[in-house]
């Protein structure tokens, strides 16, 4: 249920911003994260953290291979990252639990009724793995 004061004023874009993670977090990760239900201070760091990372990539696409030499000493990403992690990294934990725990018992994951979690944490070894997918260095 949406949260809102009838006094305040509704952010639309932000709305349908929040649906479509909680919409493609129930098919990709098997989870919704509820967005909706969360004040602007929770969800918006995730969002702000989103969109940084998001421009800080086009820009290091415009600069080419030389990107690094501007981030010689501080990683521009990582504080973007962080945040990031803090959204995605207890979905990856439960997935390779999830995997490991059906490995022990003999079963295995159906490739056509998984989410693409699911499938990742089937063909790679370990959250090491999963929680490096997406980065560039």
């Amino acid at each position: 249920m949406l949260n809102v004061d009838p006094k305040d004023s509704l952010d639309l874009e932000d709305l349908i911003a929040r649906f479509t993670v909680d919409t493609a977090s129930e098919f990709l990760f098997g989870e919704n994260l509820n967005t909706l239900s969360y004040g602007n201070d929770g969800f918006g760091s995730f969002t702000n953290a989103f969109m940084d990372i998001q421009a800080l990539i086009c820009i290091r696409n415009i600069v080419g291979n030389f990107w690094p030499l501007l981030e010689l000493f501080k990683d521009k990403s990582e504080r973007h990252k962080k945040v990031i992690r803090c959204w995605v990294d207890p979905l990856v934990v439960r997935a390779v639990q999830i995997q490991k725990e059906m490995k022990e018992k003999g079963q295995a994951v159906d490739s056509n009724d998984c989410t693409f979690l699911e499938y990742l944490a089937t063909t790679t070894q370990g959250t090491s793995h999963l929680s490096r997918v997406g980065e560039d260095n």
